[in-house]
């Protein structure tokens, strides 16, 4: 099951507004192991692998699409993906 979740990020310099979708543990893994083939930005629309953070009760994915759109990807799942990928 996927979650979408929409919010303005107050925190930032200027708001930005972040989709963030809550994925399970296999499509995490399943995102993580693909994201060199897909077309993701950092903050100033420059390729990049996606940022990993680790909140201890999940795992979050921050990236940028091409727009310069923020995105977060987060599971719960945090045993099953520490279980199936030795670099998490």
């Amino acid at each position: 099951m996927t979650h979408l979740a929409l919010f303005e990020e107050h925190r930032r310099a200027g708001k930005a507004t972040t989709v963030a979708l809550r994925v399970d543990g296999a499509g995490f893994v399943a995102f993580h192991r693909r994201a060199a083939q897909l077309p993701l930005f950092d903050k100033r629309r420059r390729p990049s692998p996606p940022h990993l953070q680790d909140h201890a009760l999940s795992l979050s994915l921050y990236f940028n699409d091409r727009d310069g759109n923020p995105i977060e990807l987060t599971t719960y799942e945090v045993d099953l993906v520490r279980a199936r990928t030795h670099r998490i």
